[in-house]
């Protein structure tokens, strides 16, 4: 009596096909199984078996681990069912009809899977809009907080400083360089003008480069405006990438009768007056 199995094995881990065959005393013996993967602890087989004793069969199958084992055969011919060309004309219409099934099976797992994850991906980036959006509003919230904290030492430090032609601040944005209006509402720009002009001692304002700047009260780290439009040549990986983005404050003071500006990048000391300033005029003349 002879005997012999054969297994093939798909590339695909989800899905795989078993044909099982044997003979032996003029009977001969097969079983052609395909068995998919639906979820982590159940398989499901659709296929065909043919013995002398059961005729042809239609086989469906599910599998939950080593717990449950579940099989449905459905007799469709006999095994004395004449002649034997339309017997196997049949068996191979099953066949086709199987594999279909399978092939149904896995879309519909496919359907439901990528349903269910993009459902899962949507959620998330909700989630992360919603924890985006409530450390937005904290952040808002802190530096309205700070503002209010400084505003009326900073009114009165302008007075003074006003009075005996000292430094006052006239204007002081906080922004990137791909940035050009100043939108605390999204926190990528922040108007500075209160905290500056709080830490000006002396008609002197002196801030080392060693001073994290968005850690200072009124500060805090800009969110870098995305624009699709304003994209570089990367020909390196002939990609295109977004250009640098670097943090820069500019300022416009006061400092006797003139009115000067300057830009100071993230980690250059800040120092007003500064001598290298861009004289704008006198104050009575500039708005």
């Amino acid at each position: 009596k002879n005997a012999g199995n054969a297994g093939l094995i798909t590339r695909n881990p989800l899905r795989s096909g078993r044909l099982d065959m044997g003979g032996g005393g003029g009977a001969f013996y097969f079983k052609m199984m395909w068995n998919r993967v639906v979820s982590t602890f159940c398989d499901v087989s659709v296929g065909m078996q043919h013995s002398h004793k059961t005729g042809l069969q239609c086989i469906f199958q599910l599998d939950r681990g080593d717990s449950f084992h579940m099989s449905i055969p459905i007799t469709l011919l006999g095994y004395g069912h004449k002649p034997l060309a339309n017997y196997c004309y049949n068996g191979f219409l099953i066949s086709l009809f199987t594999t279909w099934l399978d092939m149904a099976i896995g879309e519909l797992v496919r359907m439901i899977y990528k349903s269910r994850s993009e459902d899962l991906a949507a959620y998330w980036k909700r989630q992360q809009r919603l924890q985006k959006r409530a450390g937005r509003k904290s952040k808002k919230q802190a530096l309205r907080q700070q503002r209010e904290l400084m505003a009326k030492i900073a009114e009165r430090k302008a007075a003074l400083e006003r009075a005996k032609n000292g430094l006052v601040i006239l204007n002081a944005k906080y922004l990137t360089n791909s940035n050009t209006m100043v939108d605390d509402a999204s926190l990528s720009s922040l108007d500075v003008k209160i905290p500056l002009q709080f830490l000006v001692h002396d008609s002197k304002l002196r801030l080392p480069r060693q001073v994290p700047k968005q850690q200072l009260l009124g500060f805090c780290h800009l969110e870098v405006p995305h624009d699709s439009r304003s994209l570089w040549p990367n020909l390196r990986n002939f990609s295109w990438t977004s250009p640098p983005t670097k943090t820069i404050l500019s300022v416009r003071y006061q400092w006797k009768d003139d009115v000067y500006e300057i830009t100071f990048h993230n980690d250059e000391e800040i120092r007003l007056p500064h001598p290298a300033a861009l004289r704008l005029g006198p104050s009575r003349s500039v708005i």
